[in-house]
């Protein structure tokens, strides 16, 4: 993880590739504006009524809302240090992660524990949802945020929550574990939601 971050994440790395800084910048940003947007697509293309519409989008948004609630939890609980941290005062325990005190990440590092990923919290979370109402993960949809002018398209759900995890390490603020753990964790907030609430009425 250590290693992963350093070289990729890294504002001057020579190594990441320009398709992989795109998709960092592009998750930069909220999480929430593309999953949404990715959403309506779900609704429009299973020509959803009122009622499952209403069903579907409060399932979506409870579902991100809790796993951001389980995860900034963790957070505080675990209080694991960010990139930016480790990586410029080294490992003490581990001589073979030497520190850079000038390293500096590809996207501003937000301001709480690295442990986990919020961003991927909330990508488990949504994707989880949408695998569940589209009743498939394939699903082409695309999004350009308009601050960043980044485009991004995808055919799969689980291809965007796998982005999600990349992006963040590819940006320096976040370690694999992280993003993968905050992935499983927003996914599991999901599944229990489907199960036990809003549950369509049978008759």
């Amino acid at each position: 993880d250590f290693d992963e971050v350093k070289r990729l994440g890294s504002k001057n790395s020579t190594e990441r590739t320009s398709e992989q800084t795109a998709i960092a910048i592009h998750w930069a940003g909220s999480e929430v504006p593309p999953l949404n947007a990715v959403a309506r697509g779900v609704s429009a293309a299973k020509k959803l009524n009122l009622i499952d519409n209403a069903r579907f989008f409060a399932l979506f948004t409870m579902a991100m809302a809790d796993s951001l609630i389980a995860g900034f939890d963790n957070k505080y609980k675990h209080n694991f240090w960010r990139p930016v941290t480790a990586i410029r005062t080294g490992l003490a325990s581990n001589s073979a992660l030497s520190a850079d005190p000038k390293w500096e990440p590809l996207i501003v590092t937000p301001p709480h524990p690295d442990y986990p990923s919020g961003h991927c919290l909330g990508a488990g979370a949504a994707v989880a949802v949408l695998q569940a109402i589209n009743g498939s993960d394939k699903f082409s949809a695309g999004f350009v945020y308009p601050p960043l002018g980044v485009l991004r398209r995808w055919e799969s759900f689980s291809q965007i929550a796998k982005e999600v995890e990349d992006a963040r390490v590819w940006g320096g603020i976040h370690f694999r574990s992280a993003d993968e753990h905050g992935t499983q964790l927003g996914r599991h907030v999901a599944e229990f939601a489907l199960k036990t609430r809003l549950l369509p009425k049978t008759h």
